[in-house]
């Protein structure tokens, strides 16, 4: 992280990047994100982003929120104490998404169960897996129907001006 900031990259939260999306993805920027959030995060990136005051993105599977080796409800609400922290939807059960016949209660009922949790509403959303073979077009369309207003996916690419333009599928840089 710190090799970013030196190298002039502004860190910035979930709510500043949907404002730049909608502008066209300029500027040179990241936000950090994590999936899943194994209960780790909270000893190993969790001081550091404190530390340094980098704002972050939880997506959450809701279903691991009470699971061994992941943050726990108890966690959730001292994170949502944190100004640094967004909450994003990461389905019920993450699953592959384009398999199953249910994705859109896995992706709207994951929203509903956050918001209901936090009291926050929930405007982000990472895919499980993300890849094109797992994404459909009907599963971006869910997404949008469910009220997010971002969706991301795991293809390794910046967003810019041309990717911007896919709310429902935007790209992020795994490092």
């Amino acid at each position: 992280l710190q090799t970013r900031i030196d190298a002039g990259v502004r860190f910035i939260s979930m709510d500043d990047l949907n404002k730049l999306v909608h502008q066209g993805g300029k500027g040179h920027y990241a936000t950090v994100t994590f999936d899943d959030v194994p209960d780790n995060f909270l000893t190993d990136a969790y001081p550091i982003l404190k530390e340094l005051q980098i704002p972050f993105t939880l997506f959450l599977t809701t279903s691991y929120l009470e699971t061994s080796g992941y943050i726990n409800i108890p966690d959730l609400e001292n994170l949502l104490k944190e100004p640094l922290c967004t909450i994003g939807a990461h389905t019920l059960t993450h699953p592959m998404l384009r398999r199953v016949k249910n994705s859109y209660e896995e992706i709207a009922g994951s929203k509903r169960i956050l918001e209901n949790l936090t009291g926050h509403e929930i405007k982000y959303l990472a895919y499980p897996f993300g890849r094109p073979s797992s994404i459909s077009d009907r599963i971006k369309r869910q997404a949008r129907k469910a009220g997010f207003e971002l969706a991301f996916c795991t293809i390794l690419a910046p967003i810019n001006k041309v990717s911007a333009k896919n709310k429902y599928y935007l790209p992020r840089v795994i490092d």
